[in-house]
């Protein structure tokens, strides 16, 4: 099991490459329905009698969630199950610090390769393998704790030396990737470690024996964090703006749904829809400029909160405080995964981990390893009772073999219709026939909507795109539905689309031009006098050459 994961986790950032000959676009799907496969039958097979704890419970629940809404039965959808078993049979099983030095090989050869891109491509911030400077900072902060803890633990001078060496590899990636939420959850989770490994609490309570010192300590620890909080704040301001916009459009989803939330992957199809509607509401809003087609919460707690509600946040609360109390004499690697799993508490308050198959597998590992050190049991089961759970099991594996073979087969077909020249008609056929196996890939749906759309087949292009919006609803989807009711000669239906889009990101010029396009085809002159006057006084958020030609296009038509 130890092998499996260290060639899914060095694999983990290449799975969901564009580049289709190193990685199939069925790469991802194919590795977590081997690595869940190996992970549930090695668990089955070590395991004589099965002591029921909460982890198991937990697991059930979020199976349960994810399955309940059987619309969303997509590649997703499968991964997210076997990520779930993964975890569980992670749980099950007993580790030793051999499973930690695993991971941090692999951070290392990863923060190897993306040092080696900062030398190629300057300057920062370092995106590195994971093609992102955030979760490439996220991810290093994570590991980094491993490899600090293990530097204070070792008991050997070489052992502590080569982690000492590997942590500041780390800290130096994460540095170049310059994501204030990873420095922050390294900085905390690093503390964390020092509390516990070097003698502070003696020093400290010997330094602030009297008022006067407590005093000092109190006021200097408050400067301290009000000013650098002010500091990562004041740093990229615009995305933290953009990142307010989301919370409240966020709190007012679960404000909608308190109790159990929208459901499982539902957020980047609602969450637009509620961005439209809070800044139609607040039509001067300062916060419009920074608003984006955005598909995560940066924030994991209320991103959790709005798709399963207060009781699905409550119910991860429990897992996390159950995490915590176990004792961190029950085994050295409790204390280590404690620390990585206070990293990425942190970065959650302020980022997606979760979201991302490369953060999310690691974490994983590390909670389920700490849930594998608790002793405490709800009660036992014989062997045969989980047995019970085998035919699910099966049928589950032999569906997602079946996707994994749609998507071999039909994988192949779609990238030559979509890469190659090929003429209209024969491009067309070769959709028809990949759609035959890649009906449930929302990327491939999307694709093929909008070359039927280019094609000028306007109203299967939007069959198309309504199959596609429940999973991903952008204002450019909803102004390409627009511009094919323009062609279907509807112009009112495509009157509402445009609005919808431009309600949805107001600070985009796109739909709005559309609209002034839209009244100009069916002479609606006030109407377009109107939309030519909005684009010329509208705020640029990113000045473009297509801005620059849409504003001057606005200023003839009002001459």
């Amino acid at each position: 099991m130890d092998i499996s994961l260290f060639i899914a986790l060095l694999l983990a950032p290449f799975l969901s490459s564009s580049d289709t000959i190193i990685c199939p676009g069925y790469a991802k799907e194919l590795t977590f329905y081997i690595l869940s496969l190996i992970g549930v039958s090695v668990s089955f097979i070590r395991t004589r009698q099965w002591d029921i704890r909460i982890y198991d419970i937990i697991a059930l629940l979020l199976l349960i969630a994810i399955v309940a809404n059987p619309r969303f039965w997509d590649n997703e959808t499968y991964i997210a199950v076997a990520q779930v078993l993964i975890w569980w049979s992670i749980t099950r099983l007993h580790w030793s610090k051999a499973t930690i030095y695993l991971l941090i090989a692999v951070g290392s050869i990863h923060a190897v390769i993306s040092l080696n891109q900062i030398i190629l491509f300057p300057p920062p911030p370092l995106k590195g393998v994971m093609g992102n400077s955030g979760i490439m900072g996220i991810y290093t902060a994570l590991i980094a704790s491993l490899s600090l803890g293990m530097a204070f633990t070792e008991q050997q001078w070489w052992s502590k030396m080569l982690m000492g060496i590997v942590t500041i590899l780390f800290l130096l990636t994460l540095l170049i990737t310059q994501s204030r939420t990873a420095l922050l959850a390294v900085v905390i989770s690093s503390g964390y470690l020092c509390w516990h490994f070097i003698p502070l609490k003696g020093y400290l309570r010997k330094w602030i024996r009297t008022r006067n010192k407590r005093i000092i300590f109190g006021f200097v620890a408050v400067v301290v964090i009000v000013v650098g909080s002010i500091a990562l704040l004041q740093y990229r301001m615009g995305s933290v703006n953009g990142r307010i916009l989301i919370y409240r459009v966020t709190a007012s989803m679960l404000a909608d749904q308190p109790l159990i939330g929208h459901g499982y992957n539902t957020f980047a199809a609602q969450y637009p829809n509620y961005q439209a509607r809070f800044l139609a509401e607040d039509s001067d809003s300062p916060l419009a400029i920074f608003a984006d087609n955005s598909e995560v919460a940066f924030n994991e707690y209320l991103h959790v909160a709005a798709e399963y509600g207060l009781l699905g946040l409550a119910i991860a609360m429990g897992l996390l405080i159950s995490l915590f109390r176990i004792p961190n004499s029950a085994d050295r690697l409790v204390l280590l995964c404690k620390a990585s799993l206070i990293a990425f508490l942190v970065a959650a308050c302020f980022s997606y981990p979760l979201r991302r198959h490369e953060t999310l597998s690691v974490i994983l590992i590390i909670i389920g390893i700490l849930a594998s050190k608790d002793t405490r049991k709800l009660c036992t089961v014989p062997r045969w009772g989980l047995l019970l759970s085998v035919p699910l099991l099966i049928w589950f594996y032999i569906s997602f073999g079946k996707i994994l073979y749609q998507q071999a087969v039909g994988y192949p077909i779609w990238q030559k219709a979509r890469t190659e020249k090929l003429p209209m008609n024969e491009r067309l056929q070769m959709y028809v026939e990949a759609n035959e196996y890649l009906n449930h890939n929302v990327a491939f749906l999307y694709n093929y909507a909008v070359t039927l759309s280019q094609y000028e087949q306007a109203e299967v292009g939007n069959t198309l795109f309504r199959r596609v919006i429940p999973y991903m609803n952008t204002s450019h989807i909803q102004v390409m539905i627009g511009a094919n009711y323009e062609r279907l000669k509807k112009s009112d239906s495509a009157e509402v689309y445009y609005l919808h889009a431009h309600d949805m990101v107001p600070n985009r010029f796109y739909p709005l031009y559309k609209l002034m396009i839209c009244y100009r085809n069916r002479m609606d002159t006030v109407q377009m006098y109107d939309i030519a006057h909005q684009i010329l006084l509208k705020e640029v958020k990113i000045p473009s050459y297509t801005v620059d030609r849409i504003k001057m296009e606005a200023n003839e038509i009002l001459k």
